[in-house]
């Protein structure tokens, strides 16, 4: 398996007169790393979908007969007087007709119903792996495939992530995938791919950015922004929009100081709501920094009169997360916090708290002053 800088570079070595095949999975970008490589080679990029040619004549021109000669009127594609980078896609849902008359194109000629290329012109050919083979798609002629340099391409993280810091792919995906394990940025599972809603690809992303761009201008995720995970999961199913969507509120929308400071209390629950929703490793990770501004806010005196706000609205958080999630938090930062600084005033009660969550509030509360608003132990018991 190649990666598409390898292919590229294998390719740059081939005599232009080479066919090449290249061979991976839809989505992946092989259409985008054609585009690319005619710029690079300085060639007019000339495109065929195999798939869209029902007949011969869709690629040789319409037949025609003078004075009892029967000839193909010259194609538009190959209307050219300089070389091109002839890109034949999905050559492996061609029919049979149409495959016969490529074959032409792959041979040192690079010659079509009596029509030659320009010297110079490349042809490079993408099909999919036939393991993933629909009723439209036959292997290919293995006449035709012996004829052409194969290269079976890989998806490379790396090399998607040059590839979209070049290409428009807004940051918030590309420090996302960078952040990501691989199959963030590809999987396919073993079924049909029509039928796959949690499947993801570079074209998928790619897909994506441009609405997510479109929707932070039209000013639409500022106003609604679960909005994001929904237009996410419309390109990349809804396990990938949830994962993206958890990793953007806790980098990106969700602020723990602003949470904390918000005076609105029904903003305030809604935000912790939108937590409560998140992927697991993301409530951790936002319990945890809210647990960490918590205890900075209260240690600083100027927020004496915000202090019944900052609990009000831990507890919003706390009581909408699992016990396992306070506890983490409270194992990490409260109970240090504690024994290292010699149980300041609003810890006083907190080092005689049990670990059941409602306590840890609760005493939590206690110890900094009765909240501006009232609050009520869940009817849920909380158990660890």
């Amino acid at each position: 398996m190649a990666t598409f800088s390898m292919a590229k570079a294998h390719i740059l070595r081939l005599a232009p007169e080479t066919a090449c095949l290249l061979i991976g999975q839809p989505g992946i970008g092989k259409t985008e790393f054609v585009f690319d490589l005619a710029q690079t080679l300085g060639l007019e990029l000339v495109k065929l979908r195999c798939a869209e040619a029902g007949e011969t004549g869709d690629l040789s021109g319409l037949l025609r007969e003078v004075n009892g000669v029967h000839s193909h009127t010259i194609p538009d594609w190959l209307s050219h007087n300089r070389p091109v980078l002839l890109f034949l896609d999905e050559i492996n849902r061609a029919k049979k007709d149409t495959i016969n008359a490529i074959m032409q194109l792959c041979t040192k000629e690079q010659e079509f119903l009596g029509h030659r290329l320009a010297p110079g012109s490349r042809v490079i050919c993408a099909m999919n792996p036939s393991s993933i083979a629909s009723n439209d798609v036959d292997e290919l002629n293995r006449a035709l495939y012996s004829r052409m340099s194969r290269i079976h391409i890989d998806v490379s993280k790396s090399d998607w992530l040059a590839w979209a810091t070049t290409h428009g792919i807004h940051p918030d995906i590309i420090n996302y995938i960078d952040q990501a394990t691989d199959d963030h940025l590809y999987k396919m599972d073993d079924v049909d791919v029509f039928e796959d809603e949690n499947t993801v690809n570079p074209r998928a992303w790619e897909n994506f950015s441009k609405m997510y761009i479109n929707g932070i201008k039209l000013g639409d995720y500022k106003q609604n922004p679960t909005l994001i995970q929904s237009d996410a999961a419309s390109h990349l199913g809804p396990v990938e929009a949830l994962a993206f969507f958890s990793w953007l509120c806790t980098k990106r929308m969700f602020n723990p100081q602003n949470y904390l400071l918000e005076a609105n209390s029904a903003k305030a629950i809604a935000s912790a709501s939108r937590v409560s929703k998140m992927l697991d490793v993301y409530q951790t990770e936002l319990c945890r920094n809210v647990t960490q501004t918590m205890i900075s806010l209260l240690s600083n005196p100027s927020m004496e009169k915000e202090k019944s706000t900052i609990i009000a609205n831990l507890y919003y958080l706390y009581d909408r997360l699992s016990v396992e999630h306070v506890a983490d938090a409270y194992e990490t930062y409260i109970k240090p916090a504690v024994l290292q600084n010699d149980k300041p005033d609003w810890f006083t009660k907190l080092a005689h708290t049990n670990e059941e969550t409602w306590s840890k509030i609760k005493t939590i509360i206690q110890g900094t002053g009765k909240p501006a608003i009232s609050v009520k132990k869940s009817k849920q018991t909380k158990k660890k």
